[in-house]
């Protein structure tokens, strides 16, 4: 390899390190609010709440777990509510739905674009991740998307999955939409790069393989293994029923209850 060659090699490992430097940099709640604020610009809001996306309905991961669900009515709560699109095939199908999102003009949206198709919204401004449980119980909790895979680090996403344990109605489950591509789990040495980088930046000490800034906007972690699902539902009192991942795909979702106490939850 020419000299020329290599240092154009490093340059480029180098560029790429630099694009994902707010991943080590930022701390998990910076992180989140990173995410936020990029969520928040007009255009984003604009995209996420474009009619023929909104109107174009469920992904087919969606469509297959949403029919995969035993009833379709009841009380449901979908994390990420966007500009609507998921919430109103819900809405239609008989749930009476309630939306949170962490941007105000996504939770407008949505509502604007129920009424406009004839259908009731409860939409609610909150940061998935602060999330508290305020007594009301739902018969089915959907993580919207890559909403679960937007929470920085697995101690915040167990925590999260706790609380959502708590939000369950008896017999209730949780849809656990996430960020799936194991190609990413494989980049390992960009990762322990960046882990040394957080400890002597005291930044996000809680990075793990498979983090990184999406189109530099947003926070997601990718999963390349079940078994790392798996763990993460399981220490939340969770276990999967189910999971879909498709070929060619990098959104997977599975279909999580509350662990009996014979196996070791509840």
């Amino acid at each position: 390899m020419s000299l020329r060659l290599f240092a154009a090699t490093c340059a480029v490992k180098a560029g790429r390190f630099l694009q994902q430097l707010p991943v080590f940099l930022l701390r998990p709640r910076q992180l989140v609010r990173f995410s936020q604020g990029s969520y928040a610009r007009s255009s984003a809001v604009d995209s996420w709440s474009d009619p023929e996306l909104v109107l174009g309905g469920l992904f087919e991961e969606e469509r297959q777990l949403l029919d995969r669900l035993p009833e379709k009515r009841g009380d449901l709560l979908l994390l990420g509510i966007g500009g609507g699109r998921e919430a109103l095939v819900f809405a239609r199908a008989g749930y009476r739905v309630t939306g949170v999102d962490f941007v105000a003009p996504m939770v407008a949206r949505a509502m604007e674009n129920a009424c406009r198709e004839g259908l009731v919204l409860e939409g609610r401004v909150q940061d998935i991740s602060r999330m508290q449980p305020d007594g009301h119980r739902y018969d089915v909790v959907w993580f919207s998307c890559s909403t679960y895979s937007a929470l920085p680090g697995r101690k915040l996403r167990v925590r999260v999955l706790k609380r959502i344990r708590e939000m369950l109605a008896p017999g209730g489950q949780v849809i656990c939409m996430f960020y799936w591509n194991p190609d990413l789990q494989k980049r390992r040495r960009l990762w322990r790069l960046g882990k040394v980088f957080a400890w002597i930046a005291l930044g996000n000490r809680h990075c793990e393989p498979g983090d990184l800034l999406k189109d530099y906007r947003e926070f997601l972690h990718a999963f390349g293994e079940r078994r790392d699902l798996e763990a993460e539902f399981a220490e939340a009192g969770l276990e999967a029923l189910e999971f879909v991942i498709l070929p060619d795909s990098h959104n997977g979702g599975a279909i999580l209850r509350v662990r009996s106490p014979v196996d070791g939850g509840g």
